[in-house]
């Protein structure tokens, strides 16, 4: 298929100016940008007139099929649904994680969980692989696996059963960095975490509200702390070490990682859109407060907006990402250990496996400490942060485009591939119109769950045609998807 577009603003990437042209694609490529460009024979015309066109916004941390914890409690989104969902949000690369089983090799793990991803995805995907094991074999396997494409691994400093302790994480991370991979970790405090959740059993805390209080801001900073001062000793012995860590949630810590950017280390981080756009008063009320148990947790406003003063210096936090981990209520409360529904390959919704309780209700509802967590997240990023950024804050569109899109190609081994509108790029594009105005509600969520932390956000702009792989999945703001054929590849990625 060729397609041209026609009259758009083109933000070409994050480090663009914006111009009115055309851009025009071939199959899977674009072939050429600029003003002016001619009609070929058999070509779709979109006119783009008074759009804005940028490459398709890339979404580096979700959880899609994602069997979590010891009751191994599935994520409510397949590859299926968490593509389309992500889709329709202007959203056109994703990447997830591989959690090795006990007794199972990272390559084996790689292999067995891209099968979970192939046939399904209508986007195109990478993986991050999770080391939670420093044995020789486990650490001998990371230069294999960079070679097989996968270039950042996930780091846990938290969570029984798949942290490193602190005194682990510099074997993982220099056999990271002598492979010239990007370490990528979960940095917060276990013990913290451990110690309050104890007191809250202790004394009968169990409702959803205490939740942000087992998570503190000063259990993340000192966390924070820690493994910057590992990662940057590290690299200051010479190893090429790249690290990142994911889910900033305070200002203290975004602070940190800007001052050691500005000192020339190879030190990154991202935020999540909920961190910088929901109070962590909804803990007490939201109807249904289980929606937001996540780590980390909501923060007070006052700290969000602190920290959104440390991501616009634009150092060393450049990415948004969703964390998309969602769940149906029913999971939350024991009910269930797979979602309710599911993405038929036709696109019609389907009742989910059958009922596999992991939660006895006799003994009441779970305590906020036993329910999986994390939240819905990957359709919306991009919409929010749009609202949030250019419409609130009166950031431009460069710098609109690289939050959501070029940073994270950059820094996650993908770029020019992907993040950039180029002759040889791939034909990733989404065309918002800036103007669109609606109130998001969960009937226009096309995630399985029925939780969204979202409802009743009023946003303005909104991606109105979606291309993914040089084909046109998306025709209208509130469009349904047009193909459900899982045409997304397994992107393997080179260190950059």
């Amino acid at each position: 298929m060729t397609i041209l577009i026609k009259n758009g603003l083109i933000i070409r990437d994050g480090d663009s100016q914006p111009f009115i042209g055309d851009v025009l694609t071939h199959e899977r490529q674009i072939v050429a940008i600029g003003p002016g460009i001619e009609a070929p024979p058999n070509v779709h015309i979109i006119d783009a007139t008074g759009l804005v066109v940028m490459p398709g916004a890339i979404d580096p941390h979700v959880h899609l099929h994602y069997p979590q914890g010891s009751n191994r409690i599935y994520t409510a989104d397949d590859f299926r649904s968490g593509s389309v969902a992500a889709m329709l949000g202007g959203t056109t690369t994703i990447l997830d994680f591989i959690e090795p089983q006990e007794g199972e090799t990272l390559l084996t793990a790689l292999q067995t969980r891209n099968n979970d991803a192939q046939g399904l995805s209508i986007l195109d995907y990478s993986f991050h692989m999770s080391v939670i094991r420093t044995d020789n074999l486990t650490l001998s396997e990371i230069p294999q696996v960079v070679d097989e494409g996968i270039t950042s691994f996930k780091i846990y400093t938290a969570y029984d059963g798949i942290r490193l302790t602190y005194n682990e994480l510099p074997l993982a991370l220099n056999a990271i960095g002598q492979a010239r991979g990007l370490a990528i970790v979960h940095s917060e405090d276990h013990a913290t975490i451990q110690d309050r959740v104890t007191k809250c059993r202790e004394e009968g805390l169990v409702e959803c509200k205490y939740h942000p209080e087992c998570h503190p801001i000063e259990g993340e900073f000192a966390s924070n702390q820690t493994v910057l001062q590992i990662a940057t000793d590290i690299q200051r012995r010479g190893v090429p070490l790249r690290f990142h860590i994911v889910h900033v949630s305070t200002p203290q810590g975004a602070e940190l990682l800007n001052t050691l950017r500005s000192q020339n280390l190879d030190v990154s981080g991202e935020v999540c859109t909920q961190h910088i756009t929901l109070p962590v008063d909804l803990y007490t009320t939201a109807e249904d407060p289980s929606t937001f148990v996540m780590s980390p947790p909501l923060r007070p406003v006052e700290e969000e907006n602190k920290l959104m003063v440390e991501v616009e210096k634009g150092i060393a936090i450049q990415m948004i990402t969703s964390d998309h981990a969602p769940f149906t209520r029913d999971q939350r409360l024991g009910n269930r250990r797979t979602p309710n529904f599911i993405l038929g390959p036709d696109g019609s919704i389907q009742p989910g496996p059958q009922a596999d309780p992991w939660w006895n209700p006799d003994n009441g509802l779970p305590p906020f400490y036993a329910m999986p967590g994390g939240g819905s997240g990957i359709e919306f990023r991009a919409i929010v942060a749009h609202t949030l950024c250019v419409v609130q804050r009166g950031w431009n569109y460069t710098q609109f485009v690289n939050f959501v899109s070029t940073a994270a190609a950059k820094r996650f081994d993908l770029f020019p591939q992907k993040g950039t509108l180029s002759i040889g790029s791939d034909a990733d594009i989404a065309i918002w119109d800036p103007e669109a105005m609606t109130r998001l509600t969960l009937s226009q969520t096309h995630s399985m769950t029925d939780q969204f932390p979202y409802e009743g956000f009023e946003v303005k702009g909104y991606p109105k045609i979606v291309i993914v792989g040089g084909q046109i999945l998306k025709l209208e703001c509130d469009g349904p998807c047009l193909s459900f054929e899982p045409r997304g590849r397994l992107l393997k990625r080179r260190p950059m």
